[in-house]
C-alpha cells in the first residue's frame, strides 16, 4: 500500500496513488485498509494544501448554489463514497438516512482543480483508480434524522438542508443509471464544532428506482459525493 507526498502529484491517471493488491491483514488491523476504490491513511491527518486557492463548483442543471458567506473560510474538501439509503411510502422512494466515510480530497483537487467531476465517478465506479487519501472521519444521519459529519479532531457538524439543486445533466449517473443525487448546501446548528457550512457537489450516483415496492421496502444506492466545509 502506497502513500503519496504533494511532489507525487501529477495528472489524475498517473497520481502515484495507484495500489497493487490488497491490504494486509495486519494493516487493516491498524486502521488501513480498501474502502471501495479508496484506502485510508494517516487517520484523521489535516489537509496540508493552501485551501484559498480552491474555488468551490456551484453550477448545477442551470441553477446555481448561493455563495459561502464573506466570514467563512473553506476548512476542508472531503470525499464521501458511501451510501444513501432509503424506504418505500405509497411505492416512491424516499431518503432516510445516509452514510458514507470521509477522505480528505483537498491535496488532489488543490493541485488538480479541474479532476472534480472526475474524481467521484472514478472512485464510484468499477475500474476506477485506487487512491490512499487521509482519512478525515464518518457522514451519517443521526437519531433525528440530521446530516452529520464526525470529523474527529478536525470538527463536528450537524446541520439542515437549505439550497439544492439538481446534479448537472453530465453527471455519474451510478453503477445503476439512476441519476445522481443534488447538491446541496447545509447550515451549521449551534453544537456544530469548527464547521458552520457544507457544500455537496460533484455528486456521482444515489438516486432509487423511480417507483419501490412494499416487499422490497428499503434500498442502498451508493455514491460519491464531493463535500467542500466552511468555518
Amino acid at each position: 500500500m502506497k502513500s503519496f507526498a504533494a511532489s507525487s502529484i501529477g495528472p489524475l491517471t498517473l497520481l502515484a496513488l495507484h495500489i497493487t493488491g490488497q491490504a494486509s491483514a495486519a494493516a487493516i488491523s491498524q486502521g488501513y485498509g480498501p474502502i471501495g476504490s479508496v484506502t485510508a491513511s494517516n487517520t484523521g491527518a489535516p489537509s496540508s494544501y493552501d485551501l484559498t486557492s480552491m474555488s468551490l463548483p456551484m453550477h448545477g442543471a442551470g441553477l446555481e448554489l448561493p455563495s459561502p458567506a464573506n466570514n467563512l473560510k473553506l476548512q476542508v474538501v472531503a470525499l464521501a463514497t458511501g451510501h444513501q439509503k432509503y424506504c418505500c411510502e405509497k411505492s416512491q422512494s424516499k431518503l432516510y438516512a445516509a452514510t458514507a466515510t470521509l477522505y480528505d480530497a483537498s491535496l488532489i483537487l488543490g493541485s488538480q482543480p479541474q479532476s472534480v467531476n472526475q474524481l467521484t465517478s472514478q472512485v464510484l465506479q468499477h475500474g476506477g483508480p485506487s487512491l490512499t487519501l487521509p482519512l478525515l472521519g464518518q457522514h451519517y444521519f443521526d437519531g433525528n434524522g440530521l446530516p452529520t459529519f464526525d470529523l474527529q479532531a478536525q470538527g463536528f457538524f450537524r446541520g439542515q438542508k437549505q439550497e439544492h439543486i439538481p446534479a448537472p445533466g453530465d453527471a455519474d449517473p451510478g453503477p445503476h443509471g439512476r441519476g445522481a443525487v443534488e447538491w446541496l448546501r447545509l447550515a451549521g446548528l449551534p453544537d456544530s464544532v469548527h464547521i458552520q457550512s457544507v457544500y455537496r457537489v460533484a455528486t456521482a450516483g444515489g438516486l432509487p428506482a423511480a417507483t419501490c415496492d412494499d416487499t422490497h421496502p428499503l434500498a442502498e444506492e451508493p455514491y460519491a459525493a464531493l463535500y467542500y466545509m466552511y468555518g
